[in-house]
């Protein structure tokens, strides 16, 4: 089996998070304050060494996906701080480190300063302040008007295909006015900012003015990049800041979803093959698959990422040893109580229908050695190896099937002779 793994990176949020620390139940307010850091660790530091040390020590992570908003309400030095933070984090001078990695990053709709936005402009203008930050640290991956894309490729075998795409570009536009009362709103609201501050301006105004959507280009472009891929076991994976279904939790506001989710969902799912779709902006986790039928077996398998300071996603896509892509594991590692804790995997099968029975003789087997009453994986082996098939062979014939939906496997984390393995298929 051989995994391509890339870590989901939500929401950071860095000029109120870089402070937070993990809760304490403070009743003594006279206790030192020394004391109370060493039991309240910052919640960004502890999370953000987890990242590191992910990165150093997980040799399957080949990529990094940013999801934008690593500053709020547009303000552009919180936003070259973050940058400053995430060099460190993520190593990002480290030209060797990064030679066999990838970065993609998307703006948020906090990125944007609504200051820089003048009607009748270049829409992508309002970019180019994180744009120019990202070239200051001598990178070149924020590239919001157009679709980014990059390949981890296996020669022979396999594909991951990996797209940034702005869904941000119609945030922060001006909104006109009725033309009739156009000059009074205007100078009330004028009046409103310049009395209460930019800030406090933008609480009340601001996100409403937010019109997130993907610029039609693009989806095109993405779709097109997608035929392309000459295996149904290449996958793409999309990064974008804005969902393609609503939040869980109701959320009362003008435009709080992007404006052409429809249109998205049916370009990707028309394309008949599984996608992985990889966003934030929710400060939420949920993972979701949607599908439409009359397209045929394809899925769009949707992943959100929490805010940083809450934890992040490793994402595992599992193929077999001659290419064909599996599945997808979501692997949520959290920051509980001031402790990192690595959550139990979300396992979504990548196979469609047209897959579904085993072709090669060793899964099937590996298959006829199976029954609907658990047995163990010596059991099997031994069946097996009178054929010629060495424990490897059979244990990774055994995994193939379990995402096939054709048995299944106790104790999978172990090492093989701890499994127990029964049939649940016909």
């Amino acid at each position: 089996m051989k995994t391509v793994s890339f870590a989901l990176i939500g929401d950071i949020h860095y000029p109120e998070h870089k402070l937070a620390t993990s809760s304490v139940d403070i009743k003594d307010k006279g206790i030192s304050s020394g004391i109370v850091s060493r039991i309240a660790p910052n919640k960004l530091k502890k999370v953000s060494d987890e990242i590191t040390r992910q990165l150093t020590k997980n040799n399957s992570i080949r990529a990094v996906l940013l999801c934008g908003d690593l500053t709020s309400k547009g303000n552009i030095e919180g936003y070259r701080e973050c940058l400053q933070y995430l060099r460190s984090v993520l190593n990002l001078s480290n030209k060797e480190f990064w030679q066999d990695k990838h970065l993609h990053v998307v703006p948020g709709n906090h990125d944007i300063s609504r200051h820089s936005i003048t009607a009748g402009t270049d829409i992508f203008k309002k970019f180019e302040g994180i744009r120019q930050a990202w070239l200051d640290i001598d990178r070149t991956e924020m590239q919001p008007d157009r679709v980014r894309v990059s390949d981890i490729e296996d020669p022979e075998k396999s594909k991951t295909r990996i797209f940034s795409v702005n869904s941000c570009v119609g945030c922060g536009e001006q909104r006109y006015l009725p033309e009739s009362i156009r000059s009074e709103l205007q100078a009330l609201l004028e009046s409103y900012s310049a009395s209460s501050g930019a800030d406090t301006a933008f609480d009340l105004v601001g996100e409403q003015l937010d019109t997130p959507v993907i610029d039609e280009e693009h989806i095109s472009d993405i779709s097109e990049s997608i035929r392309e891929l000459q295996k149904l076991s290449d996958i793409p994976v999309l990064l974008a800041h804005h969902g393609l279904l609503p939040q869980i939790i109701p959320r009362l506001q003008i435009y709080s979803e992007l404006l052409n989710c429809g249109t998205v969902r049916f370009a990707l799912t028309s394309l008949g093959r599984s996608i992985i779709y990889c966003h934030g902006h929710v400060h939420a986790d949920p993972v979701e698959i949607i599908s439409q039928p009359q397209h045929g077996p394809g899925k769009i398998i949707i992943i959100s990422a929490p805010l940083l300071i809450d934890g992040f996603n490793v994402i595992n896509l599992i193929f077999s040893e001659d290419g064909v892509a599996l599945g997808c594991e979501v692997v949520p590692i959290r920051l509980e109580h001031g402790c990192i804790v690595e959550k139990d995997a979300i396992r979504i099968p990548l196979l469609t229908q047209r897959h579904i029975m085993p072709t090669k003789s060793i899964l099937r087997d590996a298959f006829d050695a199976t029954n609907s009453t658990a047995q163990r994986f010596k059991q099997i082996s031994e069946s097996l190896s009178s054929q010629g098939s060495d424990e490897r062979l059979i244990s990774n014939a055994l995994l193939e099937l379990e995402w096939m939906g054709l048995v299944e496997i106790d104790n999978r984390g172990e090492i093989p002779i701890h499994w127990q393995i029964r049939r649940i298929a016909p």
